[in-house]
């Protein structure tokens, strides 16, 4: 070995069997690497932060399901169709309350409700599905999506009003 090469392998600076101009050449393309291997890391990290986790809590009760369940439909009828009601209401005849809601959570960010649904199926004296309708907000404002319209006053609205208008999030525990 010459005593070039023996200086640079004492010293760490060369590969072996490379003269100092391949070393150096060497330790650019190295330094590149690990350069890029920092930016990957951190851009998917990045990347990562971005996205978001949804989560679906409480009775999600889709159409195809609303359709199961008419108007004189019985409560066994319901509750075989829509499953156990979120809770109930004796106020001006009975009704099934089923109220979802949608969280997303975003990187750090709190956790955000991003929709609220209640479907509310009254009954009449002799137990019979009366009404069905489906209740969220649009725009702030309590919402009927089956009529497409705003109801008015009672205490059905103001029960729907309460439930909707809640904004606390809840618990994942």
């Amino acid at each position: 070995m010459t005593p070039e090469r023996s200086r640079l392998a004492i010293s760490g600076d060369a590969r072996p069997g490379l003269n100092r101009t391949e070393t150096l050449r060497w330790h650019v393309v190295l330094k590149s690497k690990v350069k890029s291997l920092v930016g990957v890391v951190i851009l998917a990290g990045a990347v990562a932060a971005c996205t978001s986790n949804v989560r679906q809590h409480g009775a999600v009760i889709s159409s195809d399901a609303l359709t199961q369940v008419p108007i004189g439909s019985s409560k066994q009828q319901v509750r075989l169709a829509l499953g156990s009601p979120s809770t109930t209401s004796s106020v001006d005849g009975e009704a099934f309350y089923y109220i979802s809601q949608r969280i997303e959570e975003r990187a750090f960010f709190r956790p955000r409700e991003t929709d609220r649904r209640v479907v509310v199926v009254e009954f009449d004296d002799s137990e019979t599905v009366t009404r069905i309708a489906e209740f969220g907000l649009k725009d702030g404002q309590v919402f009927d999506f089956t009529t497409e319209t705003t109801p008015t006053g009672g205490n059905r609205t103001n029960l729907i009003r309460q439930i909707l208008r809640s904004t606390r999030p809840a618990s994942p525990f």
